[in-house]
């Protein structure tokens, strides 16, 4: 039988076993896993991250995409934890471009100084402030109407929902989505928040997506369900319930779909 306890350390005892480096800092995932694990498409995350340049044919120029997400210095183009939330973050402002890039750029370069931090989207609790927070930053930059920003305030607050949080207020650990475009309630249609069955913390498993509550990754699941065990034999060895197996193997399936 498989299992490992999920246990919540004390975050100054963490730091001391990683040499005095914040685990939520450190250069954890390459980008194309952190594109797979998020389900955003690689070249989205490539520009937030590094930017981007391109011929515009219609004016006849090169124009450049400046990066929105500070990653850690290092030579190999790897992401933090920290990345990883404030790209799961970014996701929610843009879904169904309620909001233009260049504006929302312009109220995270506000909340940074407004907040003293690099990673305003990470470390700013905009749920626990009021989900409205963000939403009021870039109401002072853009003229939307109601109907916009009750469509984002309500997108906004599904994916802020998937984040915990410390005492100190930094999120420790992230409920990626299993769905690349998940429902939201906007309206009178009712959203039906997806269960926090898969978790990604930077403490368990290396960062890797893992069953809430465990450190069973969902890729041994996965790995072991395409090599032709069952769902039946992988709850047996696992010690989990069928809802948690199908989860872990329908999130790797949707993250192999996604970098097809």
């Amino acid at each position: 039988m498989v299992q490992a306890e999920f246990v919540v350390a004390d975050s100054s005892k963490i730091v001391g076993l990683y040499g005095g480096k914040n685990p939520r800092e450190m250069p954890l995932y390459p980008v194309e896993l952190a594109a797979k694990m998020l389900l955003l498409p690689l070249s989205t995350l490539k520009a937030w991250v590094f930017g981007a340049v391109w011929r515009d044919r219609k004016a006849d120029r090169i124009r450049h995409f400046e990066p929105l997400i500070i990653p850690p210095e290092n030579d190999e183009k790897m992401l933090s934890f920290v990345n990883l939330v404030e790209a799961h973050v970014l996701k929610s402002i843009r879904r169904k471009h309620l909001v233009q890039m260049f504006r929302t750029r312009d109220a995270i370069e506000h909340l940074k100084q407004k907040y003293e931090t690099l990673h305003p989207l990470a470390d700013v609790d905009l749920y626990a402030s009021g989900s409205d927070l963000f939403i009021q930053e870039l109401g002072q930059l853009i003229n939307v109407t109601r109907g916009k920003q009750v469509a984002m305030r309500e997108m906004l607050e599904a994916h802020l929902k998937r984040l915990d949080r410390s005492i100190e207020g930094l999120t420790t650990r992230l409920y990626p989505f299993v769905v690349s475009r998940p429902v939201v309630r906007i309206g009178s249609t009712v959203f039906d928040e997806p269960p926090k069955l898969i978790a990604i913390d930077p403490l368990v498993s290396f960062g890797r997506p893992v069953i809430t509550g465990t450190g069973i990754p969902t890729e041994a699941i996965a790995d072991r369900f395409w090599g032709g065990d069952s769902i039946d034999s992988l709850m047996e060895d696992f010690d989990r319930s069928k809802t948690e197996i199908e989860y872990a193997i329908r999130y790797e399936r949707a993250q192999l779909a996604q970098a097809a």
